[in-house]
């Protein structure tokens, strides 16, 4: 996805949820996978140092 096209859709995402707008921006911004965006805990995240560790990460199984 080019950058303009990006910018386009989170200022849709901001206009229709705020709070999952914010999760977007952070895949953009980091280039985070789903599923590591999707096992993040509190510890992981250092606001302070502006810093998150990606540790794991979640999957989903088919049977």
């Amino acid at each position: 996805m080019d950058r303009d096209r990006a910018r386009r859709f989170l200022r849709w995402a901001d206009s229709y949820d705020s709070d999952l707008a914010m999760c977007w921006r952070l895949l953009a911004a980091t280039g985070m996978r789903r599923g590591e965006a999707l096992a993040l805990r509190w510890r992981d995240v250092d606001i302070g140092a502006a810093r998150i560790a990606v540790r794991r990460s979640v999957g989903t199984v088919k049977h």
